[in-house]
């Protein structure tokens, strides 16, 4: 893939997509700071491309960049506020900040019914709304086809590691796509510790950051 994508820029160094599979590939396998400069490339040659402008936030949250990110983000929702995904991310580097009724603010805000249901558990939990967050995961595992990878990163950071792995597993096995953002994912930062995590690393071709 690096040499198909080194190819690419041979031919077309402006490319906006050649830039964001460079950037998903530096993430995977390279390091965070590649991914930013690709996406921010793709981002600055393509401003309207509001895709690009997600990925970059996230891979800035990633890098504990929040500040940033959350800049990103609040000039992409003022693009176009329905966009999908773009408060969950929002409210993904708003808890980076510790701001968390902020964050709870913005998954609550999430237009995308699925990025919604993904990111409230996560923002009820962050308040220690215990109740409101068991509620939000139950129907987050309810409407979980397609989103295994993401409800194995919000059980990792309500503390249930073996849920986690679980997910991640179902994940793995369903190819969930949400694998190749896997490595250095804040919500997945209490698995680190864990033996099992190198050896899922391992099961899909990463090690560990």
């Amino acid at each position: 893939a690096a040499e198909l994508i080194e190819k690419a820029r041979a031919l077309d160094p402006n490319n906006t997509l050649m830039f964001e599979l460079a950037g998903h590939l530096t993430q995977a396998t390279g390091s965070l700071q590649e991914s930013i400069a690709n996406f921010r490339h793709a981002s600055e040659r393509d401003p309207l491309n509001l895709l690009m402008r997600r990925y970059l936030a996230r891979m800035l949250n990633y890098a504990g960049q929040y500040q940033e990110a959350v800049q990103v983000l609040r000039e992409a929702i003022a693009t176009n506020p329905g966009f999908p995904a773009i408060h969950y991310e929002l409210g993904r580097a708003l808890l980076g900040l510790g701001d968390r009724q902020a964050a709870l603010d913005a998954f609550e805000a999430e237009p995308s019914p699925t990025w919604r249901y993904i990111g409230v558990p996560l923002g009820y939990h962050a308040m220690k709304r215990t109740a409101a967050a068991n509620a939000a995961m139950t129907e987050l595992v309810a409407q979980s086809k397609g989103s295994e990878f993401q409800v194995a990163e919000a059980y990792a950071y309500f503390g249930d590691t073996d849920q986690a792995f679980h997910w991640l597993e179902r994940a793995r096995t369903l190819h969930d796509p949400g694998l190749m953002i896997v490595r250095r994912d804040p919500l997945l930062k209490s698995l680190e510790r864990d033996p099992r995590y190198a050896l899922f690393l391992a099961s899909i071709g990463l090690t560990p950051a």
